[in-house]
């Protein structure tokens, strides 16, 4: 359990001691030193790891068309991000990301013979299921993995 301080004692020490309202800061923010670790408290990074409620992946291979992320999708899911493995050794794969049939051109990339990419997305669909579009004029499309992560319908 955390113990929250004021002026370095447990706040329950703390007699007459300042108004919560004076520990605010500009933003408005509560600002407490935290003597125990949280859950999920990364120490090197001095951060939190924030994940969706419910979020899982979706994995296979390239079909050269359309693949509906989650069992049917449907606007409002989350997709977090795209891991793109090309195993092919002649062909660059082409990668679109639509949000149901409208292709979004900031996420479309393009990836190597024998790399892998990784495309932060973090939004949510507005018109339908998340689709992902995995073409290569050279070479075999099966040989290339996806993994993507979200929350699906």
């Amino acid at each position: 359990m955390a113990t929250v301080k004021i002026g370095g004692r447990p706040a329950t020490e703390v007699a007459g001691g300042p108004k919560i309202e004076d520990l605010l800061s500009v933003n408005g923010s509560l600002n407490v030193n935290m003597t125990s670790l949280l859950a999920g408290e990364n120490q090197t990074l001095n951060g939190i790891a924030v994940y969706a409620a419910g979020s899982e992946y979706v994995a296979g291979s390239a079909t050269g068309s359309d693949i509906t992320l989650g069992s049917v999708g449907a606007a409002g899911d989350l997709l977090e991000e795209v891991v793109i493995r090309n195993t092919d050794g002649a062909g660059t794969a082409t990668v679109t990301i639509k949000d149901s049939s409208t292709s979004l051109d900031a996420y479309t990339t393009t990836v190597a013979a024998g790399a892998n990419t990784r495309i932060a997305v973090g939004l949510l669909s507005v018109n339908g299921a998340w689709k992902l579009n995995i073409t290569i004029p050279a070479g075999t499309v099966g040989n290339i993995k996806y993994l993507a992560c979200g929350v699906f319908s």
